[in-house]
């Protein structure tokens, strides 16, 4: 679960509001993240919020991918692999060889569903900054109105 560039490539346009994230791993699949800001949000158009959510959408995809597409298919291989040595007429559960094979599918299981716990974790901390961005951005137009109407 390696990627190749610890530090992603970020683009940030100003004109248009996008934030975009590039992470690339070790077998050079590339994975993006990006970030929009909504029209309604335009008077606290932000690089750094924007790169941030980038970044975090880009890992968030980068963490299914790995849970998907590696994790998911070295615990198939590994569960067809004792599934057709078990097959066998001389198979033995004792040995240390299949214990080890079990072993190392219980280990990848909860390899697993740990990355599963990531993601969900990952995602619900971005959803709760950007409910804490949105509550913030509220408050600050709300005292901007009051400071206007005060100047009037």
């Amino acid at each position: 679960m390696k990627r190749k560039n610890k530090n992603p490539d970020i683009v940030w346009n100003e004109e248009l509001g996008v934030a975009s994230c590039y992470l690339t791993d070790k077998n050079e699949n590339t994975f993006v993240g990006t970030a929009v800001c909504h029209p309604d949000e335009a008077d606290f158009k932000s690089e750094k919020i924007g790169c941030e959510i980038a970044c975090a959408r880009a890992e968030i995809d980068y963490l299914r991918y790995v849970k998907n597409y590696e994790i998911a298919k070295e615990i198939k291989t590994l569960k067809h692999f004792l599934s057709t040595i078990e097959q066998s007429k001389k198979y033995n559960p004792d040995l240390y060889e299949n214990k080890m094979l079990r072993k190392a599918i219980e280990n990848k299981e909860l390899e697993y569903e740990s990355i599963k716990e990531m993601i969900n974790q990952k995602e619900n901390s971005l959803n709760d900054y950007l409910k804490t961005k949105a509550v913030l951005h509220e408050k600050l137009r709300k005292m901007r109105a009051a400071k206007e109407g005060k100047i009037d």
